[in-house]
C-alpha cells in the first residue's frame, strides 16, 4: 500500500505541470460587443478594472476548432453566436467606456496566475493575435466584421 503512495504523488504531480484549461475552442478568444453596466476599479499589474458587460454580440470567431472526446480535431469554419446575456471582463483600457468591441481572451495556463482561469481578458483592440496554446501559433483574430454586421 506504501509503494502505490509513493507511486502516485508524482504522477499527481507530473500531471498537474501538464494541466491546461479546456477552452471552449481555440485559439481562445471571442469576438464581444456589448454595453458596460458596471466597472470596478481593482489593483493588479496588468489590468485597471472589472467590467460588467450586457452582452449585444458574442461570438466565436470563424477558423476555431476543438477537439472533441476522442481528440479528433473539429474545425469551425463560419463564427457562431455565443448566447451569454452578461460578462465579466478584466480591463486594462475600457474601464470608462459606455459600450465595447473587443477581442476577449480566455485566461489560462497561468498567463495571469492571480486572475480566475476562464476569466474573460479585455485586449484593448478589435484585431489582435492570440497564441493558441495547441499550435503555438499567434493567428491574428479579427472582429471588425463580425462585429460591424
Amino acid at each position: 500500500m506504501m509503494l502505490k503512495i509513493v507511486l502516485l504523488i508524482p504522477f499527481f504531480y507530473i500531471s498537474n505541470l501538464f494541466a491546461m484549461c479546456e477552452y471552449p475552442h481555440n485559439p481562445p478568444a471571442v469576438c464581444l460587443e456589448g454595453v458596460v453596466k458596471k466597472s470596478t476599479p481593482i489593483v493588479h499589474k496588468n489590468y485597471n478594472c472589472l467590467i460588467v458587460v450586457k452582452v449585444k454580440k458574442m461570438l466565436r470567431p470563424a477558423d476555431t476548432y476543438i477537439f472533441n472526446s476522442n481528440l479528433d480535431r473539429v474545425d469551425f469554419k463560419k463564427s457562431k453566436a455565443i448566447l451569454e446575456k452578461e460578462v465579466k471582463l478584466y480591463s486594462k483600457t475600457s474601464c470608462k467606456l459606455k459600450n465595447i468591441k473587443t477581442v476577449a481572451e480566455y485566461n489560462c495556463n497561468d498567463r495571469n496566475a492571480d486572475i480566475p482561469d476562464m476569466a474573460l481578458l479585455d485586449s484593448g483592440m478589435i484585431k489582435v493575435k492570440v497564441r493558441d496554446p495547441w499550435t503555438e501559433k499567434n493567428p491574428l483574430i479579427d472582429c471588425q466584421s463580425l462585429l460591424s454586421k
